[in-house]
């Protein structure tokens, strides 16, 4: 079983959550954020995402993108899975984070200034 495809049971990231758009998501999706706080993503189906384009937020889960770089949901079901993972080259979560990696990478900073979590709410390592 892949990773991705216990994401797909488990959902706990569609749900509780406010999600942030780039201004090219905006356009997309034709609304100003994902508001998944009281209810499940309308785009969270059994099969997993359904929206035309997968929100950088939402791509780049259980990968937080903070202030200092990127950081780790530690609530996720996964994450001693995709942690462990990130040790060897070739894994499903290695190849992740270098795809997050690039995407951050090749974002505007005007909307890499939206997706920045508060530090103090996510005090975690970073993963640099």
């Amino acid at each position: 079983m892949s990773l991705w495809d216990y994401c797909k049971i488990c959902q706990c990231c569609c749900n509780g959550v406010l999600v942030n758009l780039t201004d090219e998501e905006k356009k997309i999706l034709g609304r100003e954020e994902l508001n998944n706080v009281l209810s499940p993503c309308e785009f969270c189906k059994e099969n997993g995402c359904t929206a035309k384009i997968k929100p950088l937020d939402c791509y780049a889960y259980p990968v937080l993108i903070v202030r200092k770089g990127l950081s780790f949901d530690y609530s996720c079901p996964l994450f001693k899975i995709y942690f462990l993972q990130l040790f060897h080259v070739g894994s499903e979560a290695r190849k992740h984070l270098e795809s997050v990696r690039e995407k951050v990478k090749n974002t505007k900073k005007e909307d890499l200034e939206r997706y920045y979590k508060e530090t103090d709410q996510f005090p975690n390592e970073l993963l640099l």
